[in-house]
């Protein structure tokens, strides 16, 4: 057995271990739900990251999450979505995102 104190750089690789294991069983939540249907992509996202719904501006790339914070999109594939789920985001670039039906 090992004593002493743990480094940081552990405790902080098991605290986002837990994260990850937290927003896993989100998804399957999620997925048991609407398992038997065509499910959905963007609003498999925006079930797992509510907050991380965002919806375009007048600016092409430019969006606004739930919060209020400015996100921008280079996708050009996205780029013209009026909504989003954005399932990654790094500083104000989304990295990972989906449509999302305003149904």
């Amino acid at each position: 057995r090992i004593s002493g104190k743990v480094p940081m750089e552990v405790s902080a690789v098991g605290k986002r271990c837990a994260q990850v294991r937290q927003v896993a069983r989100q998804l399957q939540q999620v997925l048991r739900k609407v398992s038997g249907q065509t499910a959905d992509l963007g609003a498999l996202v925006a079930a797992a990251f509510p907050e991380r719904v965002a919806r375009s501006t007048s600016t092409l790339g430019r969006y606004v999450l739930r919060d209020g914070t400015v996100c921008l999109v280079s996708d050009v594939s996205l780029r013209t979505e009026p909504l989003l789920a954005i399932a990654q985001l790094y500083k104000s670039d989304v990295t990972l995102a989906a449509p999302l039906s305003a149904s």
